[in-house]
């Protein structure tokens, strides 16, 4: 039988109460543990284990589509209407970079737009059911999901960090 999870989360008026709760959690045994704050915070991703962001990669792959796309395009073109000048090639490199370059960086640019607002999940239609407005301005959430029996540990730790419950 599948043991059902559970979500608790506790707000916190100071970031040193929050990482408190957080470590202990990480002591406790708990995995899935997040967090809200008003600023972006290096010390608070740290603790949380945060990877770095995958939009880098996203734009390369969205650079090099684009420049794959200039070059292909061009090809395309130039071996469609064939107009042979001077005894030149008729896919040659060097005329082709310009249009390369510009829709690396367009196609890098629309990419990192598209990754950014994925992986942010933006639009938000409904917020987070432990969103605190107090989060806005200068409190700490932190949310754990648990398993039932486990839950009530989850809830004393928090409530012993200093956190005040969040329904």
């Amino acid at each position: 039988m599948k043991t059902m999870k559970t979500t608790v989360s506790g707000v916190f008026a100071s970031r040193d109460r929050a990482l408190e709760a957080i470590g202990r959690l990480k002591e406790a045994g708990f995995g899935a543990i997040e967090a809200m704050c008003p600023v972006p915070d290096e010390q608070l991703l740290e603790a949380l284990g945060a990877r770095s962001s995958r939009v880098g990669y996203i734009t390369l792959v969205g650079g090099i589509f684009g420049m794959a796309l200039g070059y292909g395009g061009a090809a395309y073109t130039h071996l469609l209407w064939g107009i042979i000048v001077g005894g030149k090639p008729v896919v040659s490199v060097p005329p082709f970079v310009i249009i390369a370059f510009e829709l690396t960086v367009l196609f890098g640019g629309l990419a990192t737009l598209a990754g950014f607002l994925l992986l942010a999940r933006v639009p938000r239609l409904k917020m987070d059911r432990h969103y605190d407005e107090r989060v806005a301005e200068d409190h700490y959430v932190v949310v754990v999901e648990a398993d039932e029996e486990k839950a009530e540990t989850a809830r004393r730790i928090l409530a012993e960090a200093g956190g005040e419950l969040h329904p």
